[in-house]
């Protein structure tokens, strides 16, 4: 009976170093897995970042253009205001002439 006792705790305590070492091995995995988990959000924190900076460039170039669009419209309209109306310029040549012929 003593025999049986030992080696049933025997095979008890083998079981149990089974069972601690399949433990420990998921326990390493998940570690393995944790350290790619935090390196892949490392890699996105250093992306997000990048992507972050490229929209704020994009947003003070397009400032920018906003600005120099707005400076042609406006030089675009002083030219056109000051551009002779043909009416008005046929009208005066008309009385040009009419004075010349008058002359």
């Amino acid at each position: 009976e003593m025999r049986a006792r030992v080696d049933s705790t025997h095979s008890i305590i083998t079981s149990r170093q089974r069972v601690e070492a399949t433990v420990t091995a998921e326990i390493s995995t998940m570690r393995l897995d944790m350290g790619d988990i935090q390196e892949a959000l490392k890699a996105h924190d250093a992306w997000m970042e990048d992507v972050s900076q490229s929209l704020q460039e994009v947003h003070e170039r397009c400032e920018y253009l906003n600005m120099e669009i707005s400076g042609v419209n406006q030089n675009f309209q002083a030219k056109l205001d000051a551009k002779t109306d043909i009416a008005s310029w046929n009208d005066m040549n008309d009385d040009i002439d009419a004075s010349i012929r008058t002359v």
